[in-house]
């Protein structure tokens, strides 16, 4: 499908047009590779889905918090504990309204290394590649996010301030603005 041929150019853009997804909800596209497709499957919209978004999510937040940090000059005492309360929090936002658009997988063959003439299905090794495709609504998401900033319980002078920029961040970073449309 076009939008598989999109991933491989990098082009979210072009995976939004061809999936007919709109601007109103963020794209997050994962790919894995196994031998077993079953498990493969299971794995990527169980566990890896939740946990690259998680993970982006927590890396927005800690270099967030140590360069805001450092621009008020807080000492290292404070930066580390800032990091720590606003990183653990964002691990425990749900992302409640993830949605599987698509995928797809494609099967690939290749000669074992120790076979010279490869003829028979056992010279080879099999791996699969697996694409999906998730969605989730910005404004929900940005409730969830917000909720979860609003649970934090911090009693750094900078709290307020750290909460107002790290929502915007997370905003800006993440769920960045549809490209411009160029056709």
């Amino acid at each position: 499908p076009d939008w598989v041929i999109a991933i491989g150019d990098g082009s979210e853009k072009r995976v939004r047009k061809s999936l007919d997804i709109p601007s109103s909800k963020q794209i997050f596209i994962l790919q894995n590779k196994g031998n077993d497709l079953d498990f493969l499957k299971a794995w990527t919209d169980q566990v890896d889905a939740r946990a690259e978004i998680a993970s982006s999510i927590e890396q927005t937040i800690a270099r967030t918090v140590q360069s805001e940090m450092e621009v008020r000059q807080a000492d290292s005492q404070e930066k580390v504990k800032a990091a720590k309360i606003y990183s653990a929090t964002m691990t425990n936002v749900t992302l409640n309204g993830l949605s599987k658009e698509d995928y797809y997988w494609i099967k690939t063959r290749t000669p074992k290394v120790d076979v010279k003439n490869p003829k028979l299905a056992t010279d080879y090794n099999y791996e699969y590649t697996y694409y999906v495709v998730y969605t989730l609504d910005k404004d929900l998401y940005d409730r969830q996010i917000r909720q979860a900033m609003d649970d934090v319980q911090d009693n750094v002078d900078q709290a307020v301030f750290l909460n107002d920029v790290l929502s915007e961040k997370l905003m800006s970073t993440i769920l960045l603005p549809e490209e411009e449309d160029s056709s």
